[in-house]
């Protein structure tokens, strides 16, 4: 079961004006968390999540930033 992220996307004003590129990055985001979630017994760091996902290590850091509002 997919946990809910309530409030994600009314933090990611800031990201694009493009509800597309909005939406892309949310997914990504509970993408990257599903697979944390998934593989949690083995600790994966930052490097290993965004290679991953084809992120540079910046990028996925500030986009769950922007979508978690932190």
């Amino acid at each position: 079961m997919r946990p809910v992220y309530d409030g994600a996307m009314n933090a990611m004003t800031d990201i694009s004006a493009d509800p597309l590129e909005r939406a892309e990055a949310y997914q990504t985001i509970a993408a990257a968390l599903d697979w944390l979630q998934t593989h949690a017994d083995v600790q994966p760091g930052l490097a290993e999540l965004s290679a991953q996902f084809g992120l540079s290590e910046f990028h996925l850091q500030r986009l769950f930033a922007r979508c978690a509002g932190v």
